[in-house]
């Protein structure tokens, strides 16, 4: 790289700065700590500490050791390492000339500075210290460094450090990096900062995970055979000897993809992340693939496969034997009526009738990715018919994430309908289903005034569409509903009540995730995703009035209170559990 030329500005005497000194200093508009050490020596470090800003003059000078008065973050002189503290702080060239000591304040290549910027931004990541990271990421994007590939940077570090592997900082840098375009250079970290922020609750004080020597000529054989052992040694191993090996990035995602679809496991994580990874990759380099994916694979082998559990196996059996390549579709077989009564039975049917509904459908010829809109339209009844009062409940598990679950869990299947070209995507259908089916007991009950509100909405909806959306915000099991409604989203509802442009209502709904309405990285998340599922599947077919379910849904988990602390539910749960032998209710499982 070029260095750039000097630009040398007289800075003082030499003699006006005894030995042992520090002198404070304006120059050229830059904030400057002049000192001519023990040795002799002469130096020029930045007036500010890194840390909050607070003058390094008032420090204390000890040798070549600089110590700041306030928090007591410690610099050589010599090179501006911090010893004790966070970054560095940043050291200008001096020289003499004659009497005068002069300092260099020409700026250098940013591009030389981005290695140095993103070891600290990721020491932050684990100490944890979020002030590091973001002040890193500043300094990074001010300097031009690309916003999406910053976003794969935190993912990567996730990918690395994350216990069982990819944690949910992985879908939310992919969702917030499609946020990023209201902002401009460093303004875009207010829609980074989520995925900063779920980083370094998963991962703080972290080692990286130690990962296995690749292994050449793996296949998906193989690698099936490695996961359903649960040999995740085996199976990272294969994956990466494959990377190393060249094999293409989309077979890769084809191996990925038919893991997945053997089992489903964790309420649907792992399809929803490979989704997501994908989002990610088409903005970056594709080398990331190879630090994204082996974490992924990791996390599908750990995975909880809960279709072999009680509350969903009895879905499954159905289907054991199929042989998903006969079931050959037709679009003319997609039929208003057979999409419908696979939404009703989703929604209301009895569980022997759910995996048989799809099965004929699909035989019928049905296309796939139909029965996979009917599929998301019914996780967003679902999510429309949950009892928020599950959430203050501390004798029963769910809460608001297990309803949110279902819809970002069907949107994912839908995607995978259109990236997976394979007929065993036809397996992850019937996960959708089975899902959605079985959160039945979350729902209001019938005769619930929240669930009446809901039920006039719909009647009013060919009508009047934007009145549904109205309702279903002012509807509430509390007061605070309506407060949080007020507080956050007027411009939302006075937008839905004259009818305005959507996209202002987009706006609006992504002010409300990123203004601190939400305490734990893991709620903003879940808010976040939730919103962008609903968003992008009621405007896939048309405008979303003629597809309002899944935004629908999406506003009304933004506009629900949430208990977030659960500290003392916590305590009363336990010592029901443990004292009393009580455990709390599974209404879904």
């Amino acid at each position: 790289m070029n260095q750039p030329s000097p630009e040398w500005h007289r800075a003082l005497a030499v003699a006006d700065l005894p030995p042992r000194t520090m002198k404070p200093l304006k120059l050229a508009g830059k904030a400057l700590v002049l000192i001519h050490a023990e040795d002799g020596t002469l130096h020029a470090l930045d007036q500010h500490c890194p840390h909050e800003g607070y003058s390094m003059a008032q420090g204390e000078l000890e040798g070549c050791l600089l110590t700041c008065a306030w928090h007591n973050w410690k610099f050589d002189i010599r090179t501006g390492e911090c010893r004790l503290g966070g970054e560095d702080i940043r050291r200008f060239p001096v020289r003499v000339e004659g009497e005068a000591l002069e300092v260099d304040l020409a700026e250098p290549d940013p591009k030389e500075s981005w290695g140095k910027w993103l070891a600290s931004l990721q020491a932050g990541l684990h100490e944890p210290d979020l002030g590091r990271a973001v002040r890193d990421a500043v300094r990074l994007l001010e300097s031009g460094y690309p916003a999406w590939q910053l976003l794969a940077d935190i993912a990567a570090y996730d990918a690395h450090h994350a216990e069982y592997g990819t944690s949910h900082t992985l879908p939310v840098a992919a969702d917030v990096g499609h946020w990023m375009t209201r902002y401009e250079g460093s303004e875009r970290l207010h829609a980074i900062a989520p995925a900063l922020e779920m980083c370094i609750e998963n991962n703080q004080r972290l080692p990286r995970r130690a990962q296995p020597t690749p292994r050449a000529g793996g296949d998906l054989g193989q690698l099936l055979t490695a996961v359903e052992a649960q040999d995740a040694e085996t199976a990272e191993a294969l994956l990466l000897g494959a990377f190393d090996e060249g094999v293409p990035r989309g077979e890769i995602e084809h191996w990925l993809f038919r893991l997945i679809a053997e089992h489903f496991t964790n309420f649907g994580h792992e399809l929803i992340y490979l989704i997501k990874t994908q989002e990610l990759l088409a903005e970056v380099d594709d080398r990331y693939a190879r630090e994204l994916y082996p974490a992924l694979l990791y996390r599908i082998v750990l995975g909880t496969r809960e279709d072999t559990l009680p509350y969903l196996r009895r879905y499954f059996e159905p289907v054991a034997d199929v042989d998903w390549a006969s079931l050959t579709e037709r679009p003319e077989a997609a039929t208003h009526e057979r999409l419908a009564q696979i939404t009703e039975v989703v929604l209301d049917g009895e569980t022997a009738d759910v995996s048989p509904a799809l099965l004929e459908a699909l035989a019928a010829g049905v296309p796939r990715q139909r029965i996979a809109d009917a599929l998301v339209d019914a996780a967003a009844e679902r999510t429309l018919r949950f009892d928020a009062g599950l959430e203050f409940r501390d004798d029963v598990a769910e809460n608001w994430l297990f309803a949110t679950h279902r819809l970002t869990f069907a949107s994912a299947v839908r995607e995978a309908m259109d990236r997976y070209d394979s007929p065993q995507a036809l397996r992850f259908l019937f996960q959708s289903a089975a899902f959605t089916h079985s959160g039945r007991g979350m729902d209001v009950a019938p005769g619930d005034e929240e669930r009446a509100l809901q039920v006039k909405a719909y009647e009013q909806l060919h009508s009047a569409p934007e009145k549904l959306l109205t309702v279903i915000l002012r509807s509430s099991l509390s007061s605070r509903i309506k407060e949080l409604t007020d507080r956050s989203l007027p411009a939302a509802r006075r937008l839905l009540e004259r009818g305005g442009n959507a996209h202002e209502l987009h706006h609006h709904a992504q002010d409300h995730c990123l203004s601190e309405q939400y305490i734990r990285p893991i709620f903003l998340a879940h808010a976040i995703k939730t919103w962008n599922v609903g968003w992008a599947e009621s405007h896939r077919l048309g405008p979303p009035s003629a597809r309002p379910a899944p935004l629908l849904a999406a506003l009304r988990f933004l506009a629900s209170p949430l208990r977030e602390r659960r500290t003392r539910g916590v305590v009363d749960t336990s010592i029901a559990w443990v004292r009393d032998g009580k455990i709390p209710r599974k209404l879904t499982q």
